[in-house]
């Protein structure tokens, strides 16, 4: 999460204990210290009981606490000494170099990156995002000097991204090429590099070289997809969704795949008359302008396909097919990309739950067992997930011919676990189907019908 985007309103009403005072309840800070173990660790499973990777059991045993003894993990390089330097510094043996900065042009479509902000919305559609967060490196044919960089851009410095900055008035933004470059320098690039003479460089205008920004249209795959909840005007069966915003963390997959997380995406979307409840939930505005105020060049001469209209949820017509009221629906989800296959469409993963994303990792692989995915829902006072396959691991998909079919299999169909951690240091998933009780009481299709939503 950056600072950029962080956003410090306690969406979460329940009144679910807090991990803070389930740790203080169970451990002495005393004894946090003592065992070697900070707070990151602990949150990692390691002090409670929750059951690990491919288990499918939604109950935690007892955990055995902490050592005494101290870790005997020693760090392989020499530390550097503190620094007010406007540089990197990296200890002996090391180096650092600058590489794939944002702007930096893809193919032949974007001119070269201009320091005064001057370049087009098209120059940033076929050049890096802005502000690189999560990253991955797949190898071409097991070379390790060879492969492909997938890349997260989180969000954007509007100052840097424009020549005097955003063109705004009345509170409203009114050059549509600027927002579209803003859009554009969202989202995700895969770029080819190759180390050279112990330099890694890109290589230029190759045809794996690509962008998956803001506007792209994705496929919706799992549960959500062909739903009426997704239905827009732009898609009127509920099977597209445009766009992949604020992606921070990342993963990727046992065949192959990049995982980008859509994380604080709510702020992008605006409903200023009656939310529904799953809109307050996530956190959409209901006031003012969005994070960008994109929403206000709605209706403008030069847009396309309603292509700034979107970020508003307001219901303006006589059903969903002819409006936006549920747009921000196809945004909240891990999305999966095939770096290896050029043009191929992205594919959100439903199933894997909706909220914001905060990292997505697999765990232990174990033939004839499901595949099961971590990820965490990054604001305050929110949970950790897990999502077991229904399908069960074959080691012969590890290099399928088809990556997205592949995933299809393991992720777009199972079981989906929030994680809860008890004061005595056990814990347990508990599973989100459709049989599962509420603290309440009710069921939760109940409390899904209610939100229209799927976290």
């Amino acid at each position: 999460m950056s600072k950029e985007t962080f956003d410090a309103t306690r969406y979460n009403k329940s009144k679910n204990k807090p991990f803070e005072e389930v740790l203080e309840a169970s451990l002495s800070r005393r004894n946090i210290l003592k065992g070697g173990l900070g707070i990151s660790a602990m949150t990692a499973f390691g002090a409670f009981g929750l059951a690990g990777c491919n288990s499918s059991s939604n109950s935690g045993s007892v955990a055995g606490g902490t050592s005494g003894s101290q870790s005997q993990a020693v760090l392989n390089f020499d530390s550097i000494a503190g620094s007010l330097t406007d540089a990197v510094s990296v200890p002996n043996g090391y180096k650092a170099q600058v590489l794939v900065p944002w702007g930096t042009p893809l193919n032949g479509n974007a001119s070269a990156w201009k320091a005064d902000g001057s370049n087009t919305a098209e120059d940033q559609l076929n050049a890096l995002g802005m502000h690189h967060d999560g990253m991955h490196f797949f190898p071409i044919n097991g070379n390790p000097n060879d492969g492909l960089l997938c890349v997260n851009h989180e969000y954007i410095d509007l100052a840097a991204l424009h020549p005097a900055g955003p063109t705004v008035l009345n509170g409203a933004r009114t050059v549509v090429d600027e927002v579209r470059k803003e859009i554009n320098a969202h989202g995700v690039s895969v770029v080819r590099i190759q180390l050279d003479n112990d330099v890694w460089k890109m290589v230029d205008s190759d045809p794996l070289n690509r962008r998956y920004t803001g506007a792209t249209v994705m496929d919706i795959s799992g549960p959500m997809a062909y739903s009426s909840h997704l239905v827009t005007r732009f898609s009127p069966d509920g099977s597209q969704a445009r766009g992949t915003l604020n992606n921070c963390g990342n993963g990727y997959t046992p065949w192959g795949t990049y995982l980008t997380c859509e994380e604080n995406w709510p702020g992008y979307f605006i409903h200023t008359g009656t939310q529904t409840e799953d809109q307050k939930r996530i956190g959409i505005d209901g006031s003012g302008t969005t994070r960008y105020a994109w929403e206000t060049l709605a209706g403008h001469t030069e847009e396309r396909l309603d292509e700034f209209t979107r970020f508003n949820l307001l219901p303006t017509g006589a059903s969903a097919q002819d409006d936006y009221r549920n747009e921000a629906n196809g945004h909240g989800y891990i999305v999966e990309i095939d770096p290896y296959t050029a043009n191929s469409r992205a594919k959100k993963r439903t199933a894997l739950g909706r909220f914001r994303h905060e990292g997505c990792t697999f765990g232990k692989l174990v033939a004839g067992k499901p595949v099961v995915f971590y990820s965490g829902h990054d604001s305050r006072f929110e949970y950790l997930y897990k999502f077991e396959s229904k399908a069960l691991w074959d080691a012969n998909d590890a290099n399928p011919s088809h990556r997205l079919a592949t995933g299809d299999k393991y992720m777009d169909e199972g079981t989906l676990y929030v994680a809860r951690f008890n004061e005595d240091g056990s814990g347990s998933w508990l599973p989100l189907t459709l049989s599962s009780v509420t603290t309440s009481g009710g069921l939760w299709p109940t409390i899904f019908q209610r939100w229209r939503t799927l976290f």
